[in-house]
């Protein structure tokens, strides 16, 4: 079972690889409301990663960034 600062890791883990991965695809999306919502849903990935730095700051841990193979 996860302790609350590694549940906060995982989950700004994940939050910044979904922002790394509409980054790579928003260059390819033509489609102009497809890439508004591309857009909206990263702002909510940084938001939640936001949001748990903050978590983990309070619990006196260090945000970890992603690895190379992560992303």
């Amino acid at each position: 079972m996860l302790n609350d600062v590694e549940m906060l890791q995982s989950v700004r883990k994940t939050a910044r690889m979904g922002c790394e991965g509409i980054d790579e695809i928003l260059p390819m999306s033509g489609n102009e409301k497809f890439r508004k919502s591309l857009e909206t849903q990263k702002e909510e990935y940084k938001k939640i990663c936001g949001e748990a730095d903050r978590m983990l700051v309070l619990k006196k841990a260090e945000p970890e960034d992603l690895t190379a193979m992560t992303k």
